[in-house]
């Protein structure tokens, strides 16, 4: 079985100290592992180590809006946001809802109800995990692939961008001429490195594990990964 912290892992994205910290300190001292962040590139920093179950974002942020990145943030695996906004007109209610937040709080929020609501959000997340138990885990923060007897193996960069751009619609196929495009960009991997010699090493990695990697050729077309859940933010990769 894979396993995943009970802990609620959170991201509080406010440029205000006066809100964030405050609100950092109430929900660690209730069990929640919180990160903060004062603008959405320091977020995006932040997803490239961290992999969250919550973002909390605000709205109003210095230079990228909250609103700008709301919608690529709904998009990711397993993630659930709550927007906390001084915005408090119904039109800004439901374009945030409408772009992806399962939540809308207005400022000034009530600490109880954020935790109520994150608690809610964060046990539908923890639910997701408990069912890809028989399923393949790609971590895009941790570089792993990992098996559902929980056997783990690093990826090399190419191997993370084979088996992201698999994982971006389990069970179906991925074109070789895709893959190949996408490998374009490691200047090194030339001719040499087929993208079957890639997925020939990918597969040894696994040869001595309870569970063989269940990554299929798709005859005259590409590869398919039937069976695997993302964490994390997948990243574009570059040599």
């Amino acid at each position: 079985m894979f396993e995943q912290s009970s802990q609620i892992q959170m991201i509080l994205v406010d440029d205000d100290d006066e809100f964030r910290q405050p609100v950092k300190s109430y929900l660690t001292r209730n069990g929640f592992a919180v990160q903060e962040a004062s603008t959405v590139q320091q977020l995006l920093t932040i997803q490239q180590y961290f992999t969250a179950d919550i973002v909390v974002l605000d709205l109003n942020l210095p230079g990228e809006s909250g609103l700008s990145i709301l919608q690529e943030l709904s998009q990711t695996p397993n993630l659930s946001i709550v927007i906390a906004s001084a915005r408090t007109g119904p039109a800004d209610r439901v374009l945030g809802l409408s772009l992806g937040a399962d939540y809308y709080l207005e400022k000034p929020i009530d600490l109880k109800e954020l935790e109520v609501v994150s608690r809610k959000l964060g046990e539908r997340v923890k639910h997701c995990y408990l069912d890809t138990e028989n399923t393949w885990i790609f971590d895009a923060n941790e570089w792993t692939l990992t098996s559902p007897e929980n056997e783990k193996v690093n990826l090399s960069a190419t191997e993370y961008t084979i088996v992201a751009e698999l994982s971006s619609g389990p069970g179906e196929p991925v074109s070789r001429e895709h893959l190949l495009n996408c490998l374009d960009r490691f200047k090194s991997v030339g001719h040499e490195r087929t993208l079957d010699v890639l997925i020939s090493r990918l597969r040894k990695k696994f040869y001595d594990t309870k569970s063989p990697l269940p990554l299929r050729s798709a005859r005259g077309i590409g590869y398919i990964f039937p069976d695997v859940k993302v964490r994390g933010r997948i990243r574009k990769l570059s040599n």
